[in-house]
């Protein structure tokens, strides 16, 4: 059986979709909008290697004084929400990866689907998170 073309999934309004284990590999999810979407268990979504230590970034500078304002992506240099303080943090590759994907796959390929869980909680829900980020032990290889 021949293999099927990849999933086009681009722009595509998956706002609040149950996609639990779902194979994304390959799938073209740029520009789609997941917010709410129930992405756990997904395989095939390209994650950042180093996106637990992108997340304590993250943390420690949204948790700074008026840093964290999760009503849009960017609000300033010096104000975004979760997926903009990874987008961020990760500098030109981060703005080319924007560019290219859209701020919220962007972010979920920087930070992970746990960070991702957490895009569209209010600004105290995602400063308690974060605070429980920077407060676990480092994890050494």
């Amino acid at each position: 059986m021949p293999e099927s073309p990849p999933l086009n999934l681009r722009g595509a309004d998956l706002g609040g979709a149950n996609l639990r284990g779902a194979n994304l590999r390959g799938a073209n999810l740029g520009g789609a909008n997941l917010r709410g979407a129930n992405l756990r268990g997904c395989t095939g979504i390209a994650i950042a290697a180093d996106a637990p230590q992108r997340i304590k970034a993250a943390a420690a500078a949204a948790l700074q004084d008026g840093a964290l304002e999760m009503g849009a992506w960017h609000s300033c240099d010096t104000k975004h929400c979760l997926g903009g303080w990874l987008i961020h943090q990760a500098g030109e590759v981060g703005r080319l990866l924007e560019v290219a994907v859209g701020s919220g796959v962007a972010g979920l390929m920087l930070g992970g689907l746990e960070a991702h869980s957490h895009f569209y909680d209010s600004n105290e829900a995602a400063s308690e998170w974060l605070r429980s980020v920077l407060a676990q032990p480092e994890v050494k290889p």
